[in-house]
């Protein structure tokens, strides 16, 4: 309705522009038109054009009432009223179209739209959180396990994870977005890769008495070995030092040689 009478109102407003272009006449040619048809001794050339006149002017009075009732339809809200409302505030304020009242008025709307922009943002995160808690009361409380934690074990168990924590599943869940759980065999899948078994099917198996001794000895002999090697490797290199050595040195040489078996035989 509004846009209809807003585009009728163009329309008039055009029609009284051209108006105005075809009479272009001023208030002194309306009294001259008006005093020619007063006069009785006027020939019939000006009746014909003072009637024309008046067939004119009596057009666009029309015109001007149908402006005037459009205006009386659209209400208070309309462009001109508010044109006309806004020139008769300046007029009671006493404000001359100057650029200092033109840079008042402009800093004055920006506090206006400042405000309304603070009470929109604050109205924003209001609706984010009541959006959060909405979505939290949607998705239920978080569930506590009530089973106690059990004894620590050597084997770590299998997460429970779902094909759609990685890979973007066909059915999914509409609140926390994952596929379907998994079935028992996407289950021992998981448990044959992990190489973790389940405590109730892990059996501990003790070790033998001979399994004892031969370990012992292994670490004892490996034990002996470190200890041994660095002895029998100076050895080595003082009996090549001897072949080459001289005279005044090889008694040296040997008596450093005898003392490293010696200790070579107290270690074993």
């Amino acid at each position: 309705m509004s846009v209809s009478l807003s585009a009728e109102r163009d329309r008039i407003q055009r029609q009284v522009e051209e108006l105005e272009q075809i009479l272009s006449v001023t208030n002194t040619d309306m009294e001259l038109l008006s005093s020619e048809t007063d006069d009785e001794s006027a020939d019939d050339d000006t009746e014909e054009e003072g009637k024309s006149a008046a067939g004119l002017l009596a057009q666009r009075a029309k015109i001007q009432q149908e402006i005037q009732n459009l205006e009386t339809i659209l209400g208070p809200h309309s462009p001109v009223c508010v044109s006309d409302d806004d020139s008769s505030s300046e007029s009671e304020l006493g404000l001359s179209a100057s650029v200092d009242s033109c840079l008042q008025m402009n800093l004055v709307y920006q506090q206006v739209v400042q405000e309304t922009l603070d009470q929109l943002e604050t109205l924003l995160d209001q609706n984010h959180r009541q959006q959060k808690e909405v979505t939290s009361q949607l998705s239920g409380p978080i569930k506590e396990s009530s089973r106690e934690p059990g004894p620590p074990s050597s084997c770590q168990q299998p997460i429970n994870m779902f094909l759609g924590r990685f890979f973007k599943p066909y059915f999914k869940d509409k609140l926390t977005g994952l596929g379907p759980p998994a079935n028992e065999e996407t289950k021992l899948k998981t448990v044959r890769m992990s190489g973790c078994l389940e405590n109730k099917k892990l059996k501990v198996k003790r070790w033998a008495s001979w399994q004892k001794t031969l370990l012992i000895d292994s670490v004892s002999r490996d034990g002996l070995r470190r200890l041994i090697q660095p002895k029998l490797s100076r050895v080595d290199y003082l009996t090549q030092k001897l072949s080459s050595a001289e005279e005044t040195d090889r008694q040296q040489l040997r008596e450093q040689i005898d003392s490293l078996e010696r200790e070579i035989d107290l270690l074993r």
